[in-house]
């Protein structure tokens, strides 16, 4: 895969290994693996980690299972401030780009729901990295104790 285009596997369709997708709780982290159903042979993993110190605070993270390269990741916060390579100033939530090379998530977007809850953040996440096999049903949240329930 080294002539490959990275953007090309966030396009492709993959479906979870695992049954349900469980969001953590405050200060944990879960991995979980898709697999690729159409172009490529590739695995991915994705990581979702919440903050300890902020229960707000989610990182949703794609990446190849093999290589470990970045490919999608979406950090959830209000507080959060990132500075793009520009230096344009993104606030808030905020999902993670590759760059022109296909290889670096070192530029971000804003990104917002109308809806603000780790749920539908999730959703979204799941649907941007083309998981086909993910609905609402699927995923497990049992967090009462913050703003995102």
């Amino acid at each position: 895969m080294a002539n490959i285009n990275y953007k090309s596997l966030v396009l492709d369709l993959k479906e979870l290994l695992e049954k349900y997708l469980t969001i953590p709780q405050r200060g944990e982290s879960r991995r979980y693996t898709a697999s690729s159903i159409k172009l490529y042979r590739q695995d991915y993993t994705i990581v979702v980690n919440r903050s300890k110190k902020n229960p707000n605070k989610c990182t949703f993270h794609a990446m190849t299972a093999d290589t470990k390269v970045d490919l999608l990741r979406l950090d959830i916060g209000e507080t959060l401030n990132h500075y793009n390579s520009d230096g344009k100033r993104i606030q808030g939530t905020h999902l993670h780009i590759l760059d022109n090379t296909g290889k670096v998530l070192s530029d971000a977007i804003e990104f917002k729901l109308d809806n603000e809850n780790l749920v539908d953040y999730c959703l979204t996440f799941i649907d941007e990295f083309n998981i086909t096999n993910v609905s609402k049903s699927k995923i497990i949240f049992n967090d009462q104790q913050t703003l995102f329930s």
